[in-house]
């Protein structure tokens, strides 16, 4: 069996909630589980992110440019995440 390699397929309202040095980690830190369970980990670390007003977000960085008013924490929204894993043999 040769290298393997994960392949995360996110939607738009990840990146805003979750900077992507905190992407990169996921994998490293939950090495050994499922493709399923990585997607779970990566929504949620979205999800909390979006709703914790004190972390100051891709997303209220943003904002706070654009001299919008939500300039703090992400943005409550839906959010997708589809991992998989290609083997190379």
């Amino acid at each position: 069996m040769g290298d393997s390699r994960l392949m995360l397929f996110r939607g738009q309202e990840v990146i805003p909630s979750a900077t992507m040095r905190h992407i990169a980690e996921i994998p490293s830190q939950e090495q050994g589980k499922s493709t399923e369970d990585l997607a779970h980990v990566l929504a949620e670390l979205a999800r909390s992110l979006s709703l914790d007003d004190k972390y100051y977000s891709p997303f209220a960085r943003a904002a706070a440019l654009a001299e919008e008013s939500h300039t703090e924490g992400g943005r409550d929204d839906d959010i997708t995440v589809v991992a998989g894993k290609i083997n190379s043999v």
